[in-house]
């Protein structure tokens, strides 16, 4: 469900609206150049060791041989595949709560408090 225009909330988790999900990285970038927006170019560190990552590159490939596999692959994806995850995603409780904070999560302790524990213990020695 992240990849859809709207991600629908839950209970403890608000809706996202992703008003650019079907626009190209490309045209992205190109506005933020003729606007002189900053952006970062670096790449996740953890990137090139993701397995989505040669998924990505196998839909790079196809983009560069068939111009437009991208648009329609992903075209497919909300009309007839998001639908079906929607109906799961609706039915879905997040039946955790954060040990610490008591925010939703599918893990003992979220993501953030992790991270927070973490730079706290670089911090501390």
């Amino acid at each position: 469900a992240r990849y859809y225009p709207v991600t629908p909330s839950l209970p403890g988790l608000v809706a996202r609206i992703k008003p650019l999900v079907m626009t190209p990285e490309k045209d992205s970038l190109i506005y933020a150049i003729v606007k002189g927006i900053e952006y970062v170019t670096m790449e996740c560190p953890y990137s090139t060791r993701a397995s989505s990552q040669e998924l990505k590159n196998a839909i790079f490939y196809l983009e560069e041989k068939r111009p437009g596999t991208r648009f329609s692959m992903f075209n497919t994806y909300i009309k007839m595949i998001y639908p079906l995850i929607r109906e799961a995603y609706y039915r879905k409780e997040i039946s955790k709560k954060c040990r610490k904070c008591g925010e939703p999560t599918n893990a003992e302790i979220c993501l953030f408090c992790r991270v927070k524990d973490r730079i706290s213990a670089k911090r501390e020695g």
